[in-house]
């Protein structure tokens, strides 16, 4: 399931309060794990991950036991972002910044 980008975006900043550059650094992290497709339900790595994120066996699998007890399948992308921003590793990244560079880097040095 394709996602629009601008959905992801509005819904960080309204849910989670993230500033706009904390959205933009989650975002580019997406496009780059999703190579560009912007597909919930893409899987990769041989069949080995899934997802906007690419979440691999253990955390695919705890991405999945998460959407279950939403009430929806693992594919949906807002799971998906309630799940990304429920890790413990998601509170060491700077959500709050100006500089999405930054972010976007961060995300990646302790979320990837």
């Amino acid at each position: 399931m394709k996602v629009d980008p601008s959905l992801i975006y509005q819904y960080l900043r309204d849910k989670y309060g993230v500033s706009d550059a904390g959205a933009i650094g989650i975002l580019v992290n997406i496009e780059a794990e999703s190579a560009g497709s912007w597909d919930s339900s893409i899987i990769g790595d041989h069949g080995t991950s899934g997802g906007l994120f690419q979440h691999h066996s253990g955390r695919w699998d705890a991405l999945k036991q998460y959407a279950a007890t939403q009430g929806k399948p693992w594919t949906d992308w807002q799971a998906q972002i309630d799940y990304a921003m429920s890790e413990p590793e998601t509170k060491k990244v700077d959500l709050t910044g100006n500089d999405p560079m930054k972010a976007a880097a961060d995300w990646t040095r302790y979320w990837e």
